[in-house]
């Protein structure tokens, strides 16, 4: 496994523990990435891995003014999880 696809995937997993329809916020969703992958992500790399799994369909995100950004994950984010 790259570890470009250990960051996707270590998200993936994240977002799946969370709650139905709950969406995880950019800083809680990077403090966990950052503490499960080793060495730590730069900012580039999951800048890059949060906008494939997106641009994929495998993760929503939802940009707001004043709480920034929140993710969840799709059913084809969570049929990929199954098959990883």
């Amino acid at each position: 496994m790259t570890r470009q696809q250990l960051i996707n995937r270590t998200i993936l997993d994240d977002l799946d523990h969370l709650p139905q329809d709950y969406m995880q916020s950019d800083a809680a969703l990077r403090a966990t990435v950052c503490m499960i992958v080793v060495p730590r992500p730069t900012t580039q790399e999951l800048d890059s891995a949060l906008r494939d799994l997106d641009s994929r369909r495998l993760i929503t995100t939802v940009h707001n003014q004043d709480t920034g950004a929140k993710y969840s994950l799709t059913d084809a984010g969570r049929a990929v999880l199954a098959n990883m």
